[in-house]
């Protein structure tokens, strides 16, 4: 896949003075492209592969940089159409972001519980089988990615997942078009291509899970320009 060189550049919601109004759109526009994109569907496989695995106890999930919460609230609707004995909780170093994701919970009578969080700064809460993260890797640079795999890693009793965008003319096409026909946020008509600039190749993925100290694990590309990469943690490789 033809690719160019990475560019970050602050995203405006990741402005703490942006608009509660604007926040809240682009939240709700983000939600609807991921539920678009199947991407609970695409975390949902190995963590309900792991629980079928293993049920000799409820199996926790953490998400981490959960936004609105909409990943953690549609695996809690996935886990309780199963039956499965699943909870999830979500994360956030945005007060706004964690307060919107208990509003949007109990909309839809989810038993997903939230909190505030700096996932970069501050360690890992102890207690989760897995731990995973949805669009938020490109949001920083690779020393921090590399440290937060490493945290990932430690504080996850079986499993780490990521799942983020891929870096590509393709996939700077695709979001360039689709946030403009799926949304009339200029929020995210602005982010969506600059997420597609500041994410990284399968190559760089890798170079960065073996600098974290993970050397068993499996990423595979998504539709339309995702990857996901998960790794047991159980055994600490």
């Amino acid at each position: 896949m033809i690719t160019f060189e990475r560019v970050r550049e602050a995203e405006l919601m990741d402005d703490p003075d942006i608009a509660e109004e604007s926040h809240i759109e682009a939240l709700d526009d983000l939600a609807n492209v991921n539920r678009l994109s199947r991407v609970s569907r695409r975390l949902w496989r190995p963590i309900y592969k792991l629980y079928q695995d293993q049920k000799e106890r409820p199996l926790r999930v953490l998400d981490l940089a959960t936004g609105s919460g909409d990943n953690p609230i549609a695996l809690c609707n996935l886990a309780k159409q199963k039956g499965a004995n699943i909870k999830f909780d979500g994360c956030d170093l945005s007060e706004r972001c964690v307060n919107y994701a208990r509003q949007c919970a109990d909309k839809q009578s989810a038993d997903v519980s939230f909190f505030k969080l700096n996932v970069v700064n501050e360690s890992l809460p102890d207690g989760y089988d897995v731990i995973m993260t949805s669009q938020f890797m490109h949001h920083i640079d690779p020393p921090e990615i590399i440290a937060l795999l490493s945290k990932m890693r430690a504080s996850s009793t079986k499993l780490l997942i990521v799942n983020d965008l891929l870096r590509s003319y393709v996939g700077l096409a695709m979001v360039f078009l689709g946030t403009r026909l799926l949304s009339d946020s200029n929020v995210i008509h602005f982010d969506g291509p600059a997420s597609i600039r500041a994410a990284f190749t399968i190559l760089e993925w890798r170079q960065m899970a073996q600098e974290a100290g993970i050397t068993d694990y499996q990423i595979r590309t998504c539709f339309p320009c995702h990857m996901m990469l998960t790794a047991p943690t159980d055994i600490h490789c």
